[in-house]
């Protein structure tokens, strides 16, 4: 697991935090904690077919997938690819 990896994570975290600044952002579909948490692990379950489905390579780093987790369980699934790239994951070429 590479530290540039780790980073993004704590970068998703920051944002994420950031969105909140000003009370419960607007394209957060899952608000409180229990849906957020059910989400996340959700997506952990299959964040393999979100990957393929979206035509991006599934990513072999932990934390990077940890880092599209955090930030996939805030948002509904027609915004995932957008989050994804927000992350630093880029469309297959």
């Amino acid at each position: 697991m590479s530290a540039e990896a780790r980073q993004e994570v704590i970068a998703a975290l920051q944002q994420l935090r950031a969105e909140w600044a000003a009370g419960p952002p607007g394209r957060w579909e899952n608000l409180t904690i229990p849906e957020y948490l059910d989400a996340m692990a959700a997506w952990l379950e299959s964040y393999e077919q979100a990957f393929i489905s979206t035509g991006r390579p599934v990513p072999a780093d932990g934390w990077t997938i940890f880092a599209s987790a955090v930030r996939a369980a805030a948002i509904n699934e027609q915004q995932l690819p957008d989050a994804l790239c927000r992350g630093g994951i880029r469309p297959a070429a």
